[in-house]
């Protein structure tokens, strides 16, 4: 009998996919419950007042 995928939380999914690797069916339930692109908030590059693009410094 296999386990009801919908009704577990994402953590038990994770733990549940990381156990049983063949099985596909909970990465399933996981990915259709992220959250859409749509919805995702999206950030353009750092950018300084003046207009320059903000660069990382390299560690010394």
């Amino acid at each position: 009998m296999r386990p009801n995928f919908e009704a577990m939380t994402n953590k038990e999914l994770i733990a549940y996919a990381l156990a049983h690797r063949e099985d596909v069916e909970p990465l399933r339930v996981l990915y259709s419950r992220r959250t859409p692109d749509s919805e995702a908030t999206w950030y353009g590059p750092m950018v300084a007042e003046v207009g320059y693009h903000v660069r990382r410094r390299s560690p010394s």
